[in-house]
């Protein structure tokens, strides 16, 4: 059974602002939000605001979430259909609906339906993704026409993962994620997506990183072999490049986590890394053909194995 949650009407109010015209309510809005992987993931020391200085190279990936947006009759409604993830109010399709109402007074309440087909909590950027498509589905809702850099802002509040979601394609990210710049790329990259079926949360993860004292200094660790390899579609090249810092505290928690990687590799992988915090393991292929014989020959290793290709936009409408 899909789960629901709503917000109050005090979140939004219930009218149009002044200087909107009186129209009959728009049609629903239909979005695409598509999963985030990382190609390499660089981590730095913490920081005093308890952030991680990271270098983080994202593409996004054909793996979707579909985000129904309706004008409502006051506040904010979510309902949840696959993966069991409940629509509480910690959602971000939620957080940035209100963050987004907190600058726009008198708007009309809405009501969200979300299909979950990316995986949750496999560091694949769901919920990320998710609230981006949120974010980008009721500034056209609303007809607010909010410029870029506005939105992104706002993105960076609701999450180090939002401003990335926003665009998609390939980008590379520093901060804690949220300052981007684009990855020029010579081609389609096809991955195998193998997901672990034990959970790992990204607090633990960071927590053992400290414990075992792997962050290491930035200044001189720009990915920039990867980069190259990406501009010229030399994916043999790429396959040796792929980086996370996060995988020796991953394993040490989850050994069966390297026990995948290693079965990628073997079973021909041009490539493999952990994407983010884990549990999902990704392989590089050499094209949609061998991607399929990857993801085969490993299907039994793995609760979920999926085939996607890369990059594709981040949300699009439709």
């Amino acid at each position: 059974m899909p789960g629901f949650s709503e917000l109050p009407s005090s979140t939004t109010g219930a009218r149009l602002p002044s200087n909107h015209p009186q129209t009959d309510p728009p049609s629903p809005l239909r979005a695409r939000a598509a999963a985030k992987i990382n190609l390499a993931l660089l981590v730095g020391a913490r920081r005093d605001d308890g952030y991680h200085e990271v270098v983080s190279v994202m593409q996004a990936v054909g793996l979707w979430d579909d985000l129904e947006v309706t004008v409502a009759a006051g506040g904010f409604g979510l309902e949840v259909e696959g993966e069991g993830l409940p629509p509480d109010e910690s959602n971000l399709v939620l957080v940035a609906a209100r963050e987004l109402a907190r600058r726009s007074l008198d708007l009309p309440g809405v009501r969200f339906r979300l299909r979950k087909g990316i995986p949750v909590s496999a560091g694949l950027g769901g919920g990320s993704a998710d609230g981006a498509a949120a974010l980008l589905a009721l500034d056209r809702l609303w007809q607010l026409h909010l410029p870029s850099i506005n939105l992104h802002v706002m993105a960076t509040e609701i999450g180090s993962d939002v401003p990335f979601c926003l665009s998609g394609g390939c980008q590379v990210g520093s901060g804690r994620g949220e300052t981007l710049s684009p990855v020029p790329t010579g081609g389609t990259l096809w991955w195998v997506v193998a997901i672990d079926a034990e959970s790992l949360g990204t607090g633990p993860v960071y927590q053992r990183f400290d414990e075992l004292g792997l962050a290491r200094p930035l200044e001189d660790r720009w990915p920039s072999e990867l980069l190259a390899a990406m501009a010229a579609g030399d994916v043999q090249r790429l396959g040796r490049e792929l980086r996370n810092d996060l995988e020796p505290a991953a394993f040490d928690l989850h050994p069966g986590l390297k026990a995948g990687k290693d079965r990628l590799l073997q079973a021909g992988a041009v490539g493999a890394v952990m994407s983010g915090s884990g549990p999902t393991m990704l392989a590089l292929a050499r094209d949609e053909e061998h991607a399929g014989q990857l993801a085969g020959a490993v299907r039994s290793s793995f609760a979920r194995v999926e085939v996607a290709r890369g990059p594709v936009p981040g949300v699009t409408f439709g």
